[in-house]
C-alpha cells in the first residue's frame, strides 16, 4: 500500500500522478504498475550502478567494458598470448554487440596455469581496498523494495549495511525459498569476497548456469512472481541480454513488461524496445539515477499519523 499521507478528497491515483508530474523522475505508467508502492517490486541491478562515486577518489568499479579492456590490455602486458590473439581480442570488442563473454572466456584460459593471477586480477579491480559510501546506493537499500538481485561481483551495498539479507551463488542454487521472502539481497552471479574462480564471468560459465534446472527455478521465482525494475545497466550487458533470454524462454511473445532505468537509447529504440517486452524507463544524465531513486524512496516514507 501507499505509505505516504494524502490529503481528504485527493485519490490515490490522483497522488501518484501528481508525485509524477513534481518530480518529473518516474513515469506515471511504471507508478501505476506497482500500484504505487516499491515494495511491490524486484529490484535488479547491474554494473552501471557502481561506475563512478563509491570509492574516496570519486572513482567506481569497472563495468564490462572497462574490465574486458583491463583484461586484455593485462594479458598484452604479461605476454600471456600472442600479437593475433590479442588482435582477435580487441576485434571481439568492437563487434555489435560486443562479445565480452568470448574475452573473458579467453582471459580464464590463459590462466589455466596461474589461477592466482587470476585471482589477483579480479580482486584488483573488483574489490578495492577504498570503497566508500555511496549515496545512490544507500538510497536504494532505504526505498524497500521486495528484494535486490545483484549481477555485480564487488561490495558496493555490502559497504553500506551490514544488515543484508545476502544470497550469493552458487549457495543461492540452494536457497530459492529465500526469494519468496521480502527483504532479500541477492548476488545472482556471485561476489568477488569468495574465490574468483567461482563467479559466473566467462561464456561458459554463462552456459552452464543458464542450463541448471534450479536457475531456471530461481528465475521462475524472481522475474515471473513480481514487477521488476532493472537499472544499471546498457543495452549491450551480457547480463541484460541474459535476463531478456531468461523471459523469452519462459513466455515466449507474450511475456510481461519489464522496467528498465536506462540512458535514453532514442524513441525509435525504445519503441522497439516496448516490442519485445521491454518498458525503458529513459534518462539523460548519471545524476537522474538518484533522483530517480530518491522520489521512489519518498514513497517509502512512514506515513505521519493525521492529527
Amino acid at each position: 500500500a501507499l505509505r505516504v499521507v494524502v490529503s481528504v478528497g485527493v485519490s490515490r491515483v490522483g497522488f501518484i500522478h501528481e508525485l509524477a508530474l513534481r518530480t518529473m523522475r518516474i513515469p506515471e505508467r511504471f507508478l501505476t504498475a506497482i500500484d504505487g508502492d516499491p515494495g511491490n517490486c524486484v529490484l535488479i541491478v547491474g554494473a552501471g550502478l557502481s561506475k563512478q562515486g563509491v570509492r574516496r577518489s570519486g572513482r567506481g568499479i569497472p563495468d564490462w567494458d572497462e574490465l574486458m579492456h583491463l583484461m586484455v590490455t593485462h594479458l598484452r602486458d604479461a605476454s600471456r598470448c600472442s600479437g593475433k590473439k590479442l588482435d582477435a581480442l580487441e576485434s571481439l570488442l568492437q563487434e555489435t554487440p560486443p562479445r565480452y563473454l568470448d574475452v573473458a572466456e579467453e582471459f580464464w584460459l590463459a590462466h589455466m596455469d596461474d589461477r592466482d593471477g587470476y585471482e589477483s586480477f579480479l580482486r584488483q579491480h573488483l574489490k578495492p581496498d577504498d570503497l566508500s559510501k555511496s549515496d545512490l546506493h544507500t538510497t536504494i537499500l532505504g526505498i524497500g523494495f521486495w528484494g535486490i538481485v545483484s549481477y555485480n561481483f564487488d561490495l558496493v551495498f555490502e559497504k553500506q549495511s551490514d544488515r543484508l539479507n545476502r544470497i550469493v551463488y552458487p549457495d543461492l542454487l540452494q536457497q530459492i525459498g529465500q526469494f519468496q521472502r521480502r527483504g532479500f539481497f541477492a548476488k545472482m552471479h556471485g561476489c568477488i569476497s569468495g574465490p574468483a574462480t567461482s563467479l559466473v564471468l566467462t561464456r561458459t560459465s554463462y552456459e552452464n548456469l543458464r542450463r541448471d534446472p534450479r536457475y531456471r527455478d530461481l528465475v521462475r521465482t524472481v522475474l515471473f512472481g513480481h514487477k521488476v525494475l532493472c537499472a544499471g545497466f546498457s543495452l549491450r550487458d551480457p547480463d541484460f541480454q541474459s535476463i531478456l533470454e531468461d523471459l523469452k524462454e519462459h513466455w515466449g511473445p507474450d511475456l510481461p513488461p519489464l522496467y528498465a532505468l536506462l540512458r535514453d537509447p532514442g524513441e525509435d529504440e525504445r519503441a522497439q524496445w516496448r516490442k519485445s517486452g521491454m518498458d525503458i524507463l529513459p534518462y539523460d544524465e548519471h545524476a537522474d539515477v538518484r533522483q530517480f531513486f530518491l522520489a521512489l524512496e519518498r514513497l517509502s516514507l512512514p506515513a505521519t499519523p493525521p492529527t
